[in-house]
């Protein structure tokens, strides 16, 4: 997850001024959504198959790799 901060501008710029709070928000959220709109352009959509590829062999892996460290860090802090 990103957390952009929400309704503060960073470094703590104009902490005590509430109205700016929405606008600065709506700022967060429309360069972000610009971003994805522009990383999505830019990048070609991959075939069905590549997606396939990926998740078999990258992100099932993964994955269960994942779970074997969150098993064993639960056995062990437990």
């Amino acid at each position: 997850t990103i957390f952009f901060g929400g309704w503060k501008l960073p470094f703590g710029i104009l902490q005590n001024v509430v109205i700016l709070g929405p606008f600065v928000l709506l700022a967060k959220v429309l360069v972000l959504l610009f971003l994805f709109v522009w990383v999505r352009a830019s990048i070609g959509r991959p075939r069905y198959d590549q997606l396939m590829s990926f998740t078999w062999k990258f992100l099932l892996p993964l994955s269960l790799v994942y779970m074997f460290i969150t098993a064993l860090l639960t056995i062990q802090f437990k």
